[in-house]
Formats: C-alpha cells, sequence, structure tokens
C-alpha cells in the first residue's frame, strides 16, 4: 500500500465517523421538533409575543388617562371605565402595543366600533401636545414607551396647522 493509499483511507475513515457521529447527535440525541414545540409552556409562549407586562400596561393606562383625560376621544362620553385603544392594531403592530405614542382614550363603544384593524388617531392637538411635553420631560417614558418621537413631533406640527388653517 502506498503512503497516498493510506492517507486516503485514514481520511475516509474519519469523514465516516464524522458522518456517524453527526448522524447520531441530529437522530437521537437532540430532541425531534415536536417534542420541542410540546414542552413550551403556554406563558412562556406568550412572553415571547409581547413586548410588555401587566405592570407596564398600567403605568401606560395611567399615564394616557392623565394625558388625555377621562373622556371618549371620538364621541366625548365619559364612562367609569375607559378603553385605552390602539391606534395602529397591536394585530399588526406587536411591536407598538406598549408605547404611549400608539394609544388614545375611547369609550367601548366606539372602541368596538373601530375594531382592530382599522387605524385611526382621533387625538386632537392639545392632546398630542401634552403626550409630546410629557415625553420630553420623563425619561422612563422616552426611553422605554416612545416608539418614534420625531414622527409623534411632526404629527403634532401637522395637526397643529391644520387646526390653524381651520380656525
Amino acid at each position: 500500500m502506498t503512503e497516498y493509499q493510506r492517507i486516503l483511507l485514514t481520511t475516509m475513515s474519519y469523514f465516516f465517523i464524522l458522518c456517524f457521529l453527526i448522524y447520531v447527535v441530529l437522530f437521537y440525541i437532540l430532541p425531534k421538533p415536536a417534542e420541542v414545540l410540546t414542552t413550551i409552556p403556554a406563558q412562556q409562549e406568550i412572553k415571547l409575543t409581547t413586548f410588555g407586562t401587566k405592570k407596564d400596561w398600567q403605568y401606560l393606562r395611567k399615564k394616557v388617562l392623565k394625558i388625555q383625560g377621562r373622556h371618549c376621544l371620538k364621541c366625548g362620553k365619559k364612562q367609569d371605565r375607559m378603553h385605552i385603544d390602539h391606534i395602529r392594531p397591536k394585530s399588526k403592530y406587536p411591536h407598538l402595543e406598549f408605547k404611549i405614542d400608539n394609544l388614545q382614550v375611547l369609550c367601548g363603544d366606539c372602541n368596538r366600533k373601530k375594531s382592530f384593524d382599522k387605524e385611526v388617531d382621533y387625538r386632537s392637538t392639545h392632546h398630542l401636545m401634552a403626550l409630546l411635553k410629557e415625553v420630553k420631560t420623563n425619561k422612563l417614558i422616552k426611553r422605554k414607551y416612545t416608539h418614534n418621537l420625531k414622527h409623534l413631533e411632526k404629527l403634532t406640527i401637522a395637526k397643529f396647522q391644520k387646526d390653524l388653517r381651520k380656525g
């Protein structure tokens, strides 16, 4: 047997052993994909799809009600339990679920009529100005609960200019 044949045989042996080890690891040691899916607890699945906690939501709800008031921004009704609506629906924009610049106060009836697929902003200029002031003075809201400060500023200016043209 020549030196070349011996090297080739050794290389092929190592390659065969490596392939066998990969096969064993993939099909016997690692769990099957179905096993992985069935072993994830329900709470862990929720954590993978949400961007905040109940505590975050309670904080945001309190801030939005303080900034925008306890009246429906569409019809003006005041109820004991006002809804905090997502302007851009969380079904389409889950990353905006816990962002204060995506929230508005609506009564239950108006919130149901708006449904979960429409993107309608009922905030007036003074609501946006108050929100902008809160975002700029509250570092926590600015850092953690604001999606796009520049967009919020542009929206506020545009609504303000629109109001000036009307009045």
